[in-house]
C-alpha cells in the first residue's frame, strides 16, 4: 500500500469521485490505509443495517455499548465483513441480488458539529453546494414531510436521489432511495441518535465510457453527540463495483474511498463552524 501514496494528484482526485453517492470530493484526501475491523464491529454494522426501522428501545440496545465496541474495533478506517445474503430484502430489493457480494468498509469519526447541525446537513437537498465539485446533475426529492421531520412531529424522513457523475472517461446516472430517523432516546445514555440509510434501487446507467459495473451499494450511518460537543459518525458501506481492474474490494479503492469519507466529515465541520453554506430543503 505504500505505493498508493506515490500516485499523482489527478488519479487520486478521479478515484475519489467514485464515492459520489451523497458526499463530496475534495482537493486534499486522507490516505490512511484501511485496516481490518473486528468481527464484533462487523456484526454491529450489520445489525444497524438490518435494524434501521426497529423500535427505539431496540436501537437504544444497539447504541448502548457502541463506544466500547468502537474502542476495540481496530482503527478509524476499517474493512468489515459483507452483509449476509438476503440482507437487502428489507429495502425491497430482489432477493436474487446477493448482498454478500458487496465489499464492506466502515468509517469511525468525530465531526466538529452539534447533532442538530448534522441532522440538517444529512437531509439537505443542496448537497452539491454543501459538498462541491462532485455532481454533473443532482436532485433529491422528499417522499415524506421534511417540515414534520424537522419539527419532530415525525421521527423519519424518506427521499429519492437522482444524480449524474463524471470521472476519468466515464459518466453514470444513479437512482438511490434513502432516509433518516431521529430518535430522542435511542442513543447512548438515552440521548438522541440519528440513523440514515441509503441504497441503490438498480445498477446505475453508464452514459459514457466502458469497463464499468456498479451492481450494489448499501450505506448505514449512525450519529450521536459526544460529551465534547462533537458528533460521532459511524458509517458502514457495502459496495459491488468494478472499473477496469479496480473493484470495491481493492485495498487501493478502499483506502481512498475511506479517505474521501473522512475528508467529507472534516468539511462538514468547516461548514458548521462557518455557518455557510446553509442547508436547504426545497
Amino acid at each position: 500500500m505504500q505505493g498508493a501514496r506515490t500516485l499523482s494528484r489527478a488519479p487520486l482526485a478521479a478515484l475519489a469521485l467514485l464515492l459520489a453517492c451523497d458526499l463530496g470530493s475534495f482537493e486534499s484526501l486522507s490516505t490512511d490505509e484501511a485496516t481490518a475491523g473486528t468481527d464484533e464491529v462487523t456484526l454491529t454494522a450489520r445489525r444497524f443495517w438490518s435494524g434501521y426501522a426497529a423500535p427505539e428501545p431496540e436501537i437504544a440496545k444497539l447504541t448502548a455499548d457502541l463506544e466500547a465496541i468502537l474502542a476495540r474495533a481496530g482503527g478509524e478506517q476499517l474493512t468489515v465483513g459483507a452483509l449476509e445474503k438476503g440482507a437487502n430484502a428489507n429495502v425491497g430489493l430482489d432477493k436474487t441480488i446477493d448482498a454478500s457480494e458487496a465489499a464492506g468498509i466502515l468509517l469511525v469519526a468525530e465531526i466538529d458539529c452539534k447533532l442538530d447541525e448534522i441532522d440538517k446537513l444529512v437531509i439537505a437537498t443542496n448537497q452539491p453546494e454543501l459538498y462541491p465539485d462532485v455532481y454533473d446533475d443532482y436532485k433529491r426529492t422528499y417522499r415524506s414531510s421534511y417540515q414534520d421531520y424537522l419539527a419532530r412531529r415525525a421521527e423519519s424522513l424518506r427521499w429519492e436521489t437522482v444524480n449524474t457523475v463524471s470521472y476519468l472517461s466515464r459518466q453514470y446516472r444513479s437512482i438511490l432511495n434513502g432516509g433518516s430517523r431521529y430518535l430522542p432516546h435511542g442513543g447512548p445514555g438515552g440521548k438522541p441518535v440519528i440513523l440514515s440509510r441509503t441504497w441503490l434501487t438498480a445498477p446505475p446507467v453508464l452514459l459514457k465510457g466502458s469497463e464499468f459495473e456498479f451492481k450494489q451499494d448499501y450505506q448505514i450511518e449512525v450519529y450521536y453527540e459526544l460529551p465534547n460537543g462533537r458528533t460521532r459518525h459511524f458509517y458502514g458501506v457495502w459496495r459491488e463495483l468494478r472499473m477496469g481492474s479496480i473493484t470495491a474490494a481493492s485495498s487501493l479503492y478502499q483506502t481512498f474511498f475511506l479517505g474521501n469519507l473522512s475528508d467529507a466529515d472534516k468539511h462538514a465541520g468547516v461548514v458548521c463552524k462557518s455557518g455557510t453554506p446553509k442547508a436547504k430543503f426545497d
